[in-house]
């Protein structure tokens, strides 16, 4: 047990305890709000993509793999690829989750 009395090791000991203690929690916490956020997602919410991140008009989306599904049944390779495609075709494209469709 700790308390005030403890021994400087035995303190130091309690302290690391209390330490790892609250980064468990904020690790839970953590996984607890991503385990939300997915299932809102996939309970078939639909998410708004981030388009004014891009600049679409003066630069070209990047290449990288990470793929989006559009509420036109289309996997996008990435969020940029999907704004280009609401841009284009004048559609209001929605994420319907990460991944493959």
């Amino acid at each position: 047990m700790c308390n005030k009395r403890s021994s400087q090791p035995h303190l130091k000991h309690c302290q690391e305890i209390d330490h790892l203690r609250i980064t468990m929690a904020r690790i839970v916490l953590l996984l607890l709000v991503v385990a939300i956020a997915s299932a809102s997602i996939a309970a078939g919410d639909t998410m708004p993509p981030s388009c004014a991140q891009y600049r679409l008009s003066s630069k070209p989306c990047p290449d990288n793999n990470n793929p989006v599904c559009g509420t036109d049944g289309i996997t996008y390779k990435n969020e940029c690829k999907l704004c280009l495609k609401r841009m284009d075709a004048g559609l209001n494209i929605q994420i319907t989750n990460t991944g493959e469709c």
